[in-house]
This record gives structure tokens, C-alpha cells and sequence, in this order.
């Protein structure tokens, strides 16, 4: 994966994670979070519905989901939860579930499922 040299490969930032292993290839060089802090994002260049976004945990957030290194997961349009299965609702409504530790996500079989 060739990334600009102003942006680190997200291996450098998440221990354990090689994107070439859990991300699909063809999703291509990932895009910096949207949000406050470190972190990436990929997106399924053929099904916006379909996307990976990694966060560096922050030890300060009120949540303990989002103190750790996380991932969130969307699958044909859906939030996936720790379990492989669509949240209901929203990020909001359910963001212990749909924040992903990454430790856990990397033993995921597929990036879409457990």
C-alpha cells in the first residue's frame, strides 16, 4: 500500500493491523478520519454502504468503547456490532456495540464478520 509520505501507513499507529490482510485490496490507500485525533478510513469504491473506520483510543472519553483502539464496521448500509451483526439504530444509539475493540476485530475472519 503506497500512502503520501505526510501520512503514516496505519500499521504504524495500530499494532497488530495489517491492512493488507483484513482490508480489501481493491478499497485502495486509506483516508484520514473526519474526526478530532489519529485514525482511518476506507471505503468500498463500488457499494458506499460498505466502509471500515479505525480510531486510536482516547483514555480520556467518557466511554470506555472508545478508550481503546476501535473499529466500526459498515456492511451493506448497516452499523456492525461486536457480535457480526447489524446495531439497531445508530452509532448513537448503541455505541458501546458498534465500537469495536480492534483486538478483537483482527481475529474477525472477514472485515465485515466474526
Amino acid at each position: 500500500m503506497i500512502l503520501g509520505q505526510s501520512m503514516p501507513a496505519p500499521s504504524d499507529f495500530f499494532p497488530g493491523l495489517r491492512e493488507d490482510d483484513k482490508i480489501p485490496r481493491d478499497w485502495g490507500s486509506p483516508k484520514p478520519n473526519k474526526k478530532q485525533g489519529t485514525g482511518y478510513r476506507w471505503q468500498d469504491p463500488d457499494d458506499v454502504g460498505n466502509g471500515i473506520r479505525i480510531d486510536k483510543g482516547d483514555p480520556d472519553h467518557p466511554l470506555a468503547s472508545q478508550q481503546v483502539d476501535h473499529v466500526v464496521v459498515r456492511y451493506r448500509g448497516h452499523v456492525i456490532g461486536r457480535g457480526g451483526n447489524p446495531i439497531s439504530g445508530s452509532i448513537r444509539n448503541d455505541p458501546v456495540n458498534a465500537h469495536i475493540p480492534i483486538k478483537d476485530w483482527l481475529q474477525w475472519r472477514n472485515w465485515y464478520s466474526p
